[in-house]
């Protein structure tokens, strides 16, 4: 406890008011840790309940002790960083924050909306800002559309370490998908139609085998046999939509950008039950129906991750041991950078998606409350 600490001690209940009407901590306020954690000293005595500390607000226990992760205070929900600090004016594992740090839960639905849109305003800059955070060295250049293959787009040329996509740009998710379906199923021709030419059709003749992706308002089309390229590409847009398949790998050599499974060594397609812990003090969740360990483990696999370090303390809350059997192989805390066995990983691919959690552990257990123990 920290009282020992002062030779006398104020009791301060936390009074669930506006966090915006609390009065700032002076001058003389300085930090302290024990084992426990840490405080902020008023003098003699100590912070509790919200306090402003140079410009950022935090929250502090009925014992003094900061808090971090989520809590309720005056009926509302809040989110403390690692550091302490409110969050505010953003979103948080799928929550949107008011500008007073308060989570907006009329908003849920309109986050939920915004997040199933995203795909349809993919564009270029997005995808070249990806294929950086992946690979050192990207260049694009302009060209000319062709003239007989989806010649209604504007065409950039992406040169990845000496590989080559074309990258077909249009004016908005509904033209690329009108073009996209005018594409032949082996990648190899392209049907024009025009008013005054009819359907006609065109040979790729000059990139044989083709592979072809979309998102948002573009196609990107590559027609080499890199692994390394087939990976990243199937990262950022999901399979090919079209094209040539024979001996298409997604294997990722010597990358420093892994799945869950490199890292483990564990086939996850083993797993065979799943437990669920909750940071926020909630019961444990076991999974060992089939079907919902395999839902689970296909959104697990669509984690691309990195080696990443130990960031300051933070709150989780969600965790989950991984068996085969009855032998546990895998734990995870699903925090940012992710703990797997307890080494730290940073997040390329994926997303750290609570919401998505919480709403999978509801379909296991319907009294599984989201919002619950903090």
């Amino acid at each position: 406890m920290i009282k020992k600490h002062f030779n006398k001690i104020i009791a301060l209940g936390i009074v669930a008011t506006s966090v915006l009407a609390i009065n700032p901590i002076g001058a003389s306020a300085e930090w302290k840790q024990d084992s426990n954690g840490w405080w902020n000293t008023e003098g003699s005595s100590y912070s509790t309940g919200w306090k402003l500390i140079d410009g950022k607000w935090y929250y502090f226990d009925s014992s003094g002790y900061m808090k971090t992760g989520w809590i309720q205070d005056g009926g509302k929900w809040y989110y403390l960083y690692g550091s302490g600090a409110m969050a505010k004016n953003t979103v948080i594992n799928g929550y949107e924050l008011a500008y007073d740090g308060a989570w907006i839960q009329s908003a849920q639905k309109e986050c939920e909306k915004v997040t199933i849109n995203d795909n349809s305003n993919f564009n270029i800059d997005q995808f070249i800002s990806t294929m950086k955070t992946k690979v050192d060295n990207v260049e694009v250049k302009d060209e000319k559309p062709f003239s007989d293959f989806l010649p209604d787009a504007t065409r950039k040329i992406v040169d990845i370490d000496g590989e080559y996509l074309n990258v077909y740009i249009y004016s908005s998710n509904q033209e690329m998908e009108k073009a996209a379906s005018s594409i032949y199923s082996n990648g190899y021709e392209y049907t024009c139609t025009s008013a005054n030419a009819g359907t006609t059709s065109a040979g790729n003749g000059w990139n044989k085998f083709g592979h072809f992706y979309k998102k948002g308002n573009i196609i990107v089309q590559y027609g080499g046999t890199k692994e390394n390229i087939f990976y990243d590409l199937n990262d950022i847009f999901g399979e090919q939509f079209i094209g040539y398949t024979k001996n298409i790998s997604i294997k990722k050599v010597n990358s420093k950008y892994k799945k869950i499974s490199d890292v483990t060594g564990i086939n996850l397609d083993d797993i065979t039950k799943i437990v669920f812990g909750d940071g926020r003090g909630y019961k444990q969740i076991t999974v060992e129906d089939e079907q919902k360990v395999k839902e689970f483990i296909k959104y697990l696999d669509g984690y691309v991750i990195t080696e990443g370090k130990n960031p300051e303390s933070t709150g989780w809350i969600h965790s989950a041991d991984f068996y085969i059997n009855e032998t546990d192989v895998m734990s995870v805390t699903f925090v940012d950078p992710l703990i797997i066995n307890g080494n730290y990983y940073n997040i390329i691919q994926g997303g750290l998606d609570a919401k998505k959690i919480d709403d999978f552990l509801k379909s296991i257990d319907n009294s599984y409350d989201i919002m619950a123990g903090l």
